[in-house]
């Protein structure tokens, strides 16, 4: 394999001591990826490596990895300072000496090198032979092109990284459809970095108060922090209209806050204005944000928004500073994040028990732990109820309460208020894009497929950054069985965060019902990494052996499963769907019998997933269908 540098000696030459910075950047950033991938460092040449694999596959895996890891340097520098790079790959012989390695295996990988794009990799038809089947990703022949000191014509191809595709429809972007900029934090006190996020975000909330107004959620727009992209730039890649942009200063008692509205389409300020005040009424320069914003887009605000917008959440400044650290941690989704979002959203309610959007946090982070299998439904669902009920008698109007209500009505597989609420939440506050996936799921579950995709395009539109929403997106492809497009957006999550376990579980999922053999196979070391101490994973590990023929491993794993259960009934429907893949069904519906039981909240899936497709003709299935509230097998679309 063959890296290097895009325009390093122009810059050299502008710039020589500036160009030094950027070669070390580039060394200390690859360095330890070649390691990651088993590959020998042969020699470094001005910026370029040259590096030797045991195998295709790993070097394909390190260039793919070498290109994720400089876009994301790339996202935080100034542009004089990105660093941007070129890979080529080839296998073949080579003779070795004194260290160095030579012949015409070293050659053409030298000039495919020189033929990708920035930011790209290119590799030889014999790379490609060996990769094809094995690595998620696709590559487009560029034909065969003859090559300085070779005599033959070599077939190149052109790896497609995910994060350059994008099959999801755009639409013209409109002034009302506005991104809200990280503020930036000019106090002394780097520790005050948050504080400025957490203006950002109770702007972005103050603003989605607005109807006549789309604002992309804090989850994208916080992956803008520090960049030193264009407006233009971020406006296309957000496809929004509008970007506000400001800093925040902090000095003891006192905050400066600057703002700034910009015309994306033209470039143009439409309004800007600073603020000098009390910390205490931080609040109030956020509701003059919004209706300044709203007056210079010549949007309405309704009578009751202006009431909402004016209306401080807390008086209690640290309660609100938890509050603000409960929300960053919800949003991870880890086991270790939702546990420390809980802790926060505690000790925020201790500090101001009249604090309902804590109480709503709070009840939120339990309905995602209970989803995603960190414990019991008996455990969290009355902390939900306890919590979300104090929040809406706060305040009766909270859209997140709202969500959060639809939420624990799905779990009590009360449908028509989980539609409801999850209606009523986005009713208060369209740009809640949480409620629309919410909502979404829900529908998916009432087998109303295409209102389901226009609710999940609408929550991606809010937040199209966000691996959670992207992700859930291809799964609605998937209930709809549109396995390409389900596996295209999966991709496209992982593409931002490789570690992504959802997004790996889901693509898995996807190759499982195109029957991709070898692409699954590709995927497990990916997989086992991301189970690594998850107990509760231990079944779906088993599933995905069984259905590669392996049940000398599966079965222990499968016990385990089961053992965990035993301690903490978490899994049952796991454990249901490991025994129907290897074909023992009466087992499996005795585990999906327990779920039942558990009113466990992964089984209500089980009308429109095409994995339960074996056994929809069993009256077994029928009944239990019928008894969770779903719709009847005879609706459905195999």
């Amino acid at each position: 394999m063959f890296t290097d540098m895009v325009a390093s000696t122009s810059l050299a030459q502008k710039d020589e001591e500036l160009s030094l910075r950027v070669v070390e950047d580039y060394r200390n950033l690859l360095r330890p990826i070649f390691a990651r991938h088993g590959g020998r460092e042969v020699k470094t040449m001005g910026d370029g490596f040259l590096v030797e694999f045991s195998s295709a596959l790993e070097g394909t895996r390190c260039a793919y990895d070498i290109q994720r890891v400089a876009k994301e340097f790339n996202i935080s520098v100034p542009s004089d300072r990105k660093v941007r790079l070129r890979v080529g790959i080839h296998v073949g012989d080579v003779v070795e000496s004194s260290g160095d390695i030579s012949g015409d295996a070293v050659n053409i990988a030298s000039r495919i090198e020189h033929l990708s794009e920035e930011g790209g990799v290119c590799l030889t038809r014999q790379v490609y032979d060996q990769v094809k089947n094995k690595v998620d990703l696709s590559f487009e022949s560029l034909g065969d092109i003859p090559l300085k000191n070779v005599s033959e014509p070599v077939e190149v191809f052109k790896m497609v990284l995910p994060w350059t595709i994008s099959d999801l429809p755009r639409r013209a972007p409109q002034k009302g459809r506005i991104a809200v900029l990280p503020f930036a934090n000019l106090s002394p006190n780097p520790d005050d970095s948050f504080f400025a996020d957490g203006i950002t975000e109770e702007v972005i909330t103050t603003l989605s108060n607005v109807s006549g107004l789309s604002v992309i959620s804090r989850t994208s727009v916080m992956k803008y922090k520090g960049t030193s992209k264009g407006v233009g730039e971020i406006g296309k890649e957000l496809d929004v209209g509008s970007i506000l942009e400001g800093s925040l200063r902090k000095m003891g008692n006192k905050i400066r806050v600057t703002t700034q509205l910009i015309d994306v389409s033209q470039d143009k300020h439409l309004w800007a204005q600073n603020y000098d005040r009390e910390l205490t009424d931080v609040f109030e320069v956020q509701s003059d944000i919004a209706r300044q914003v709203s007056e210079a887009l010549r949007t309405r605000i309704l009578p009751n928004e202006v009431a909402r917008i004016r209306r401080a959440p807390t008086k209690d400044l640290q309660a609100y500073e938890l509050y603000l650290k409960g929300k960053q941690y919800w949003a991870e989704r880890s086991v270790e994040s939702l546990k420390e979002s809980v802790r926060c959203f505690e000790i925020a309610i201790e500090k101001d028990p009249t604090f309902a959007l804590a109480y709503a946090g709070l009840s939120n982070s339990y309905g995602v732990m209970i989803s995603y299998g960190h414990i019991a439904g008996s455990e969290g669902i009355s902390i939900m109820e306890r919590s979300v009920t104090r929040a809406l008698e706060l305040d009766p109007d909270l859209a997140e309460a709202h969500a959060g209500l639809g939420s624990l009505s799905a779990y009590r597989w009360d449908w028509a208020r989980c539609e409801a609420e999850f209606r009523r939440s986005i009713e208060l506050n369209a740009s809640y894009a949480t409620a629309h996936q919410w909502l979404s799921v829900y529908l998916c579950n009432m087998l109303r497929l295409d209102e389901a995709l226009e609710e999940m395009e609408r929550a991606h539109e809010l937040d199209p950054l966000s691996l959670i929403i992207v992700s859930a997106l291809g799964v609605v492809r998937h209930f709809r069985r549109e396995y390409k497009e389900a596996e295209a957006l999966h991709k496209m999550a992982l593409s931002m965060d490789p570690s992504f376990q959802p997004g790996l579980l889901n693509l898995s999922a996807v190759y499982m019902q195109e029957s991709k053999r070898d692409e699954y196979i590709a995927l497990l070391p990916r997989l086992e990494e991301s189970y690594q101490g998850a107990d509760a994973m231990n079944a779906t590990k088993a599933t995905g052996l069984y259905w590669l023929g392996r049940s000398a491993e599966a079965e222990p794993l499968l016990q385990r499963a089961i053992e965990y259960w035993q301690k903490t009934k978490v899994g049952a429907f796991d454990i249901a769907g490991a025994y129907m893949i290897n074909g023992q069904v009466d087992d499996a519906f005795h585990w999906l019998e327990v779920a039942y039981g558990e009113r466990s909240w992964p089984l209500t899936s089980i009308a429109v997933d095409p994995y339960w497709d074996p056994i929809r003709g069993d009256p077994r299935y029928t009944d239990l269908v019928r008894r969770t509230g779903l719709p009847p097998p005879a609706q459905q679309t195999p």
